[in-house]
Parts: C-alpha cells; sequence; structure tokens
C-alpha cells in the first residue's frame, strides 16, 4: 500500500492505541504519512509541513500485530523528531 496522509483528526487510520494517538494529535502543522510494509507491520511518521521524506526531521511509530498483543514502539526508542522517513524499516522499535 503506498504511502498515506491523513488529516488532523486522524479519519482513515484506526486510533485506539496511546502511542498512535499521541503522534495524531496536534497534527495541525504537521504531515503525517502511513505505509502498510505488510500485512503486520504498520508505519506512521510525522514532521513539519514541507518536511521531506530523507530530512533527519521524523517522529516514527511502528505498529506490529503479528503478535497476540500488538506491539507498538517508536523508532529508536524515542518520540524525537529526528528521523528519516526513508529510513524506517531500518530503525529499531520500542
Amino acid at each position: 500500500m503506498p504511502d498515506a496522509i491523513i488529516d488532523g483528526v486522524g479519519n482513515g487510520y484506526p486510533v485506539g492505541v496511546n502511542a498512535v494517538n499521541e503522534l495524531l494529535s496536534n497534527t495541525k502543522n504537521f504531515i503525517v504519512k502511513v505505509e502498510q510494509a505488510s500485512s503486520t507491520i504498520t508505519y506512521v511518521g510525522k514532521a513539519a509541513i514541507g518536511s521531506s521524506v530523507s530530512d533527519s526531521v521524523w517522529q516514527i511509530l511502528r505498529i506490529d500485530t503479528g503478535t497476540l498483543a500488538a506491539d507498538v514502539g517508536w523508532a529508536n526508542s524515542e518520540e524525537s523528531f529526528d528521523k528519516v522517513w526513508n529510513s524506517r524499516a531500518g530503525y529499531t522499535y520500542g
């Protein structure tokens, strides 16, 4: 599935996990990208409007539904806006 942009209230992406809610909150001045990388892995990223997917300005969350309880984690276990969206699969998540 290609990347998708969702609006400031989370329309188009199921919200219910606290980390996802946090990432999607206050998105007025941000772009949000969602990629379903596989049937069990989804990445959600947030950055300032106008940011490039190759800039180190992204906050990235991975949702893994391949476990009994969905495993949700931040890239490199940090909520900071210093990740590269194009490198999302290469980070460790926790």
